[in-house]
């Protein structure tokens, strides 16, 4: 008996149909049974403890890196130590500390050769700066039974003097005496007479100590503290 070829033709598909079909079931069957089994529970157990497995490791070797870094470091660290070999002098590397800058308004007398004449006057302003220069300042840093760091200041000194040209004003005792070379004497006869006055200035250089001990202090206690915290400290003057 001869079949159409189009009969044929639909027996093929719908076998096709079947088998695929019934490949498509098995496959729910078999996915159904393993979930039902708990098959998922098992493989997130699996990747889990894979996972902790791989961080572990991880974190093992940060530790690891860390702690050798940490030595590093920390040995670097001790091997820098401070003794009392350490130097104040070394460290206070300032050579000049000024501790009162001063403002003069003043009147110079110039008079003539017979010192008692006068020829005229003048009105100036001026800055005195006082201060004393670090690098004599000594440091006796006692002994074993003496712990006490003693630190004698040198006297105070003026370290530098001007007048502001631009603020002297003249009066004569004669027009005569009126002449550039006045203008040209009166300056650097203003500074000797700014300089004459500063160093007279008692009240002046009491205040500058003051200022001076105050600041050498803050310079020097704070480090006495850290490199010799077991000595005492004291601060004196030189003898004037």
């Amino acid at each position: 008996m001869n079949i159409p070829d189009k009969w044929k033709f639909t027996v093929e598909r719908h076998r096709f149909i079947i088998i695929i079909a019934s490949i498509i079931l098995l496959l729910v069957i078999i996915i159904t049974s393993f979930v039902m089994c708990g098959g998922m529970d098992k493989i997130h157990d699996s990747s889990s403890d894979d996972d902790l497995i791989a961080a572990d490791s991880l974190a093992e070797g940060l530790v690891s890196d860390a702690g050798e870094i940490a030595d590093a470091v920390i040995g670097s660290e001790a091997s820098v130590e401070v003794d009392n070999t350490t130097s104040i002098e070394e460290i206070v590397a300032i050579s000049e500390l000024q501790t009162l800058r001063y403002d003069y308004n003043a009147i110079c007398r110039v008079y003539e050769d017979d010192g008692v004449t006068p020829r005229y006057y003048v009105a100036y302003e001026g800055t005195v700066v006082l201060g004393v220069d670090l690098a004599d300042l000594a440091i006796d840093y006692g002994d074993h039974e003496n712990k006490v760091i003693t630190i004698t200041i040198p006297a105070v000194e003026i370290q530098s003097y001007s007048v502001d040209a631009g603020t002297m004003e003249f009066i004569f005792e004669d027009v005569s005496y009126n002449t550039s070379q006045a203008m040209i004497e009166a300056h650097p006869l203003c500074e000797q007479d700014l300089l004459a006055k500063a160093s007279e200035d008692e009240s002046m250089f009491e205040i500058a100590r003051i200022n001076t001990e105050a600041q050498v202090r803050a310079l020097t206690e704070p480090l006495v503290e850290q490199f010799y915290p077991d000595y005492g400290f004291v601060i004196e003057w030189e003898e004037q």
